[in-house]
């Protein structure tokens, strides 16, 4: 799918657009693993590194950035004992 501009209607600015994209969702425990989603923009106001997508269905979610990327959800794996510790969580 070729970028698309769209108006901004969360922005002010009637000039301020959008280049839509489309990216595919790649951590394996999201409910919606495997769909391509078009990328609508990043919301930083909603925290570091957020990201508003459209589903197919035309539903619009917020995922964290890491999500996307193939090459560091791929490298993820579920262990027997963790190799952080709950403080590196806090």
């Amino acid at each position: 799918m070729p970028a698309t501009l769209v108006a901004c209607g969360f922005c002010k600015a009637p000039t301020h657009y959008h280049v839509l994209s489309t990216a595919t969702i790649h951590y394996r425990h999201h409910p919606h693993h495997g769909l391509t989603v078009t990328m609508v923009r990043k919301c930083s106001h909603l925290g570091p590194h957020q990201v508003q997508v459209a589903l197919p269905s035309g539903v619009q979610i917020l995922i964290p950035e890491w999500m996307l990327n193939e090459d560091l959800c791929r490298g993820m794996e579920i262990v027997e004992h963790p190799t952080l510790a709950i403080t590196g969580l806090l």
